[in-house]
């Protein structure tokens, strides 16, 4: 070996710390988007799913205890919406008062900023027998850009699903 002390540093450049950070930068605003719409789809997906519970056990209440349950849809989680085809973001599950007494929630639920829920009926009666319900339609719409929307169906017989279909085919505005 000559005496030449060659001092090598090791590590990476400005201009490729620059490159890696720009690639990763672009990598990331890319999946921004898509993160969003994860985030909205879990949101109308859990709303769906919360109220379907809510309407299980009004069902169930009503024929255990022999007395109606209903479920309405309400803006503040106190009182029913007056009107069908309203935007909400709560609905009270609570049990037909007996005449002069008091009405109270046996359960509420607030729905995601990301979701608005619309009724095409005031109220949805779940009676004490078996095979009597409400029919009616019930719609999980997105507040964002996603054309996804869910629609909670409760048949005659009292018994509700979930179907997933589209913003337009389920009657949700853009607002």
């Amino acid at each position: 070996m000559s005496g030449t002390n060659e001092c090598r540093e090791t590590g990476f450049t400005l201009v490729e710390l620059l490159v890696a950070l720009l690639i990763a930068a672009t990598l990331v605003g890319s999946a921004v988007p898509g993160f969003r719409n994860l985030a909205q789809q879990a949101a109308l997906t859990a709303a769906a799913n919360a109220l379907l519970l809510t309407m299980h056990q009004a069902r169930s209440t009503a024929i255990t205890t022999g007395v109606p349950a209903i479920i309405c849809l309400s803006d503040d989680a106190f009182r029913c919406l007056g009107v069908a085809n309203r935007n909400a973001r709560h609905w009270l599950l609570y049990q037909q008062p007996k005449p002069g007494a008091a009405r109270s929630a046996i359960a509420q639920h607030q729905v995601a900023d990301a979701v608005r829920i619309q009724s095409n009926r005031r109220a949805i009666i779940f009676w004490p027998i078996v095979t009597a319900g409400t029919t009616t339609s019930v719609r999980v719409c997105p507040t964002g850009d996603l054309d996804e929307a869910r629609i909670v169906i409760v048949s005659r017989t009292g018994r509700p699903r979930v179907q997933r279909t589209t913003r337009q085919l389920a009657g949700c505005s853009r607002s």
